[in-house]
């Protein structure tokens, strides 16, 4: 009778042992396979910050375009407005854009000229009345 006693105890021995080392086993498996899941979730957060900074070095870089462009602007029509002012009045119609068009309308150079063009619509009309003349009396 103590033999089949023995021999159990052998058999539950080996199949503790056997559960054991699966336990180890699954473990580790489930240790690697938390390892890979932290691998990949670190790649991809790289990926995100990477795409934000190329997205943050593009929005800075159109930024510093669009303020020399509005300050060449500004310097070539001698307005008296900020490069800021003018991209915001420029993305959006309200008052800096008004502010804007009558500082550009104010200047010497753009009053004198529109002076001109008035000067020669009043000689156009007189030329056109003159005309209307010549054709009634012919």
């Amino acid at each position: 009778m103590a033999i089949p006693w023995i021999v159990g105890g052998i058999i539950a021995a080996g199949v503790a042992a056997i559960v054991a080392s699966d336990d180890s086993s699954s473990s580790s498996s489930s240790s690697a396979r938390d390892l890979d899941r932290e691998r990949v979730r670190a790649r991809l957060d790289n990926e995100r910050k990477k795409e934000a900074a190329a997205k943050l070095a593009k929005d800075q870089r159109i930024a510093s375009e669009n303020k020399a462009k509005a300050q060449r602007f500004i310097t070539k029509h001698k307005l008296t407005i900020t490069p800021e002012e003018l991209i915001r009045a420029n993305k959006q119609d309200n008052q800096l854009s008004l502010q804007a068009m009558n500082n550009y309308n104010n200047k010497p150079s753009v009053r004198d000229r529109n002076r001109e063009i008035e000067l020669l619509e009043q000689e156009l009309e007189g030329l056109e009345i003159v005309e209307k003349e010549l054709l009634r009396t012919l």
